[in-house]
């Protein structure tokens, strides 16, 4: 029983990990947006790290709360599909290129 809860435990802590991430990459783009940059570096990895935890969400579902929550979105979509993951992942790739350029 020790093992599951250890594994549950860490399942959850990687979650938070997540949020922490994307929480801090979050408010350095809001910081940015101030800036007289052209390109704001800290939005782009946002916006792509978001991507990414869609296209790990349909290969790890069951190992975080995170990931559990980002594929309900994809089975909750339009096109009620697991694969709706690959198509999130492509279009913040997308739109991180397209906002380099």
């Amino acid at each position: 029983m020790k093992s599951s809860e250890t594994t549950n435990e860490s399942y959850r802590w990687n979650g938070y990990l997540i949020i922490l991430i994307l929480a801090v990459f979050l408010f350095l783009s809001f910081y940015h947006l101030q800036a007289e940059l052209k390109v704001n570096i800290f939005l782009i990895v946002y916006i792509q790290l978001i991507g990414i935890v869609f296209l790990l969400s349909y290969f790890f579902e069951n190992n975080n709360f995170i990931f559990k929550y980002a594929m309900k979105i994809c089975e909750k979509s339009v096109p009620k599909s697991r694969y709706m993951a690959f198509f999130y992942f492509g279009l913040t790739t997308f739109l991180s290129i397209m906002s380099l350029s």
